[in-house]
């Protein structure tokens, strides 16, 4: 907690952590890392979320918000900051239902903990989206550049080729001149 504010690393720096954790077992495939790595963002997730949810029903927050990168196509993705606690409700329409067995306090709690974890959620797999989409630009983009590369020294292998093969007809054919 810094300045009234829960601080939490970002889920790059949680996957990173884990990834090193994880880095000995060798006999994981690249889908079962993608797999394992969506069960720790949901576990990391309902830690959070119950943490926050106590916290916020504690009376210990005023305010929730999050601060994510939301995946908008394969080239764009923005930071933005969203409001999750509290979030706005229509007093006319709230009606207490005897159907219930369980206090209004206690559906509202659970309530809260399961919008939260599935706002997070959202959240976490936008990040791991945009993250993998900014990854697969950049090796999009290295590829195009090495091609380039490669195709002007191919073409300035082939331009040395040719003058030395012109230089030594030249030559032969200046040879067999003076004889």
């Amino acid at each position: 907690i810094y300045n009234n504010s829960l601080i939490f690393p970002s889920i790059g720096q949680i996957f990173t952590s884990m990834k090193e954790i994880l880095s000995s077992i060798s006999s994981l495939k690249a889908i079962g890392m993608t797999i394992l790595r969506s069960i720790i963002a949901v576990a990391i997730c309902l830690v959070i979320c119950l943490l926050i949810t106590s916290l916020y029903v504690e009376n210990d927050f005023d305010e929730v918000d999050i601060i994510y990168h939301k995946y908008i196509n394969s080239l764009i993705s923005k930071v933005l900051i969203e409001k999750l606690l509290p979030f706005n409700i229509d007093n006319n329409d709230a009606t207490y239902s005897p159907l219930h067995d369980q206090d209004i306090s206690s559906i509202l709690t659970y309530s809260i903990k399961e919008y939260l974890c599935s706002v997070l959620n959202d959240c976490f797999l936008s990040c791991l989206v945009s993250e993998h989409s900014a990854r697969r630009n950049a090796m999009d983009n290295a590829d195009k550049n090495a091609k380039e590369i490669v195709s002007k020294l191919q073409l300035e292998y082939n331009k040395e080729r040719q003058q030395s093969i012109t230089q030594e007809i030249t030559e032969v054919v200046a040879g067999s001149i003076n004889k």
